[in-house]
Parts: C-alpha cells; sequence; structure tokens
C-alpha cells in the first residue's frame, strides 16, 4: 500500500496539466509483450513474496493462499474485462488484475482462512483492479492531474488498503484455539503466557 501511495505522490509532483499529453500515454503492443512477460514471472513468485518471512505452517499457508487469490484475481479480471469491452480483452487491466489477488491476499495470507475466503478475495481483488482501471484513471487525471499510466493506484494502494482491513477482521474473528501451538508464529503477542485474544489483536 506504502509503495502504490509513494508511487502515486511521485507521479503526482512530476505532473504535467497538459491535457493533449495524455494521449501519448498510451501502451504500445511491444510494451505490453514486456509487461506480459514481467507480470508471468511475479505471478509465479508472487506466493513466495508473502511466504519469505514465515516459518513451518505458516510458510505453507501464505503460499497456498496466495496461489489461491492469484488464480482467482485473473479469472475475475478477465471476465470483468471481457464484460467492460464486449467480449474483448484489455491488456493493461489483465495485467494488473492478476497480481491483485497477491497483493490483497498479503495480509492474511499466513493466517487461517479457509480456501473459499481466499477465492473470495482474489476474484474481489480482480473486479476491484479492473473497474479501479476502467473507471477511475481518467477521473484522476481530470482532477488531479495524475499520469497514472500503470494502474499502481488499482493494483498496489487499493488492494493493499482492502487487504489490511481484511487481516484485521480475520484476526479479530478467527479464535486463536483454532491455531493451537502455532499461534506464536502468527502472532506473537498471543498464546504462552500472552493475554491478548483474538478480538483484541484484530483490534491492533
Amino acid at each position: 500500500m506504502f509503495g502504490g501511495l509513494f508511487g502515486l505522490m511521485v507521479s503526482w509532483t512530476y505532473k504535467n496539466p497538459k491535457k493533449e499529453e495524455q494521449k501519448f500515454a498510451a501502451s504500445s503492443y511491444h510494451s505490453n509483450l514486456f509487461a506480459f512477460i514481467g507480470t508471468m514471472f511475479l505471478w509465479l513468485y508472487w506466493p513466495s513474496f508473502n511466504a519469505a518471512l514465515q516459518t513451518g505452517n505458516s510458510k505453507h499457508r501464505a503460499a497456498i493462499n496466495t496461489t489461491y487469490g492469484l488464480v482467482c484475481s485473473s479469472f475475475s479480471g478477465m471476465i470483468c474485462s471481457m464484460v467492460l469491452h464486449k467480449g474483448k480483452m484489455n491488456i493493461e487491466q489483465i495485467l494488473n488484475a492478476t497480481l491483485a489477488g497477491g497483493v490483497m491476499m498479503g495480509s492474511t495470507a499466513d493466517m487461517l482462512v479457509s480456501p473459499f475466503i481466499s477465492l473470495i478475495i482474489g476474484f474481489s481483488a480482480g473486479v476491484i483492479s479492473t473497474l479501479g482501471f476502467h473507471i477511475f484513471e481518467g477521473v484522476i487525471f481530470k482532477y488531479l492531474k495524475l499520469h497514472d499510466t500503470c494502474g499502481v493506484a488499482y493494483l498496489h494502494f487499493v488492494p493493499g488498503f482492502l487487504g489490511g482491513i481484511i487481516g484485521c477482521l480475520v484476526a479479530g474473528a478467527t479464535p486463536e484455539t483454532k491455531y493451537s501451538s502455532d499461534i506464536g508464529s502468527v502472532f506473537p503477542m498471543m498464546g504462552g503466557d500472552f493475554t491478548r485474544g483474538n478480538s483484541k489483536q484484530g483490534g491492533i
């Protein structure tokens, strides 16, 4: 989320108020091809991004939950793009949507969430990313003169923010007894000699 906001602010400070120059921000076939290759590598390695700092069962949960989110966001992004473009797909929207599920799963990746919840989070991320890129890109340029040519707001900032909120909800709704002895690896201040409960952890 911070990376998305930072990128937007850098773009905002470098803004060019000339509306006619917005047309030069469009992508080309070759740039889309290279972006697709890069996105494919990111998609493959994103589960390891979310699981990198985890240990034990948390590492496995993070990789699996992230994969579920990525698969579903790819699916929902393609469907949403086809609906918005009368059967055709917009490659820029799809490239963003395919990764949005991994971003939104970031906070909850190592927590105990069912596969269904992971799929719902990923599906929502794909729809939000695609709709945001399609609807609000022009609005942001019109009122803020902000060139968000890569859809940073709809891939990193908004999914990251919503993912953080979902992390709070999941932490608060999942009883610590479900984690058993694994609770300390997910929430270091819960279990053992600590008295913090799941509702307090979610609030914090």
